[in-house]
């Protein structure tokens, strides 16, 4: 999860690479007033844009699932191990005793190396994963950005990250972040921001299933 956090925040020097697009206009019958240009250029918060994509989410809470998944096993071996040398610590000093602490530390380190077992099995698994949803997720974002651009005309579109809520605009942590060498600081008027259309594109057509409803609990027995 450290991984995909740390990717999604160098993403930010990659996604500026966008379609650079032309701005065409047809002619105008004499006398009639031009209409305004509308701007070529557009900014996309991508910290917001990660934040309410709702795949990338989803993806996020699966690797996070997964990697729960190891820890709960991983920690049931280390329980188990943790029975058996305290039953080793309370056996008394007999032949019958010792047997069974031979047998014991046999197990406990079996579960050792089961562990480690683990531990390899979750690094493969959560890396591929986590690799696998760093270039899907970019490659979804960078490619509804540059339809945005070359449906709305536009010539320049700026990635940058910023707050994703009002009330993160002036925490420590965004003012580190914007102060970055890789980030943006955009002045720019409100209306050239597109990331809420980039972020309903996403939804729209990456939509995610709903997670399903719990069973219903089975209903009593009638007492006889």
């Amino acid at each position: 999860m450290k991984k995909l956090i740390a990717f999604l925040t160098a993403l930010v020097a990659l996604a500026g690479i966008m379609h650079v697009g032309s701005w065409t206009t047809g002619p105008k019958a004499m006398g009639q007033a031009a209409a305004p240009q509308r701007s070529k250029i557009a900014l996309v918060n991508i910290a917001k844009v990660l934040r309410n994509f709702n795949k990338a989410t989803a993806a996020g809470k699966e690797l996070a699932d997964l990697r729960a998944d190891f820890i709960a096993r991983m920690n049931k071996k280390r329980g188990e191990i943790a029975e058996r040398q305290q039953t080793i610590a309370k056996s008394p000093a007999t032949a019958a005793s010792a047997a069974e602490r031979d047998k014991l530390e046999k197990e406990i380190t079996q579960l050792q190396r089961e562990i480690q077992d683990l531990d390899r099995d979750a690094q493969k698994k959560l890396g591929t994963m986590s690799n696998d949803t760093i270039v899907r997720v970019y490659q979804d974002i960078k490619g509804i950005i540059e339809a945005i651009a070359v449906a709305n005309g536009m010539e320049l579109v700026l990635c940058y990250p910023d707050a994703t809520l009002p009330t993160e605009e002036n925490t420590p942590s965004i003012a580190q972040l914007k102060l970055q060498t890789p980030a943006a600081m955009p002045f720019y008027q409100r209306q050239l921001d597109i990331t809420d259309a980039v972020i309903q594109t996403l939804n729209a057509r990456n939509p995610v299933a709903a997670p399903a409803a719990p069973a219903a609990a089975p209903a009593a027995a009638p007492m006889q």
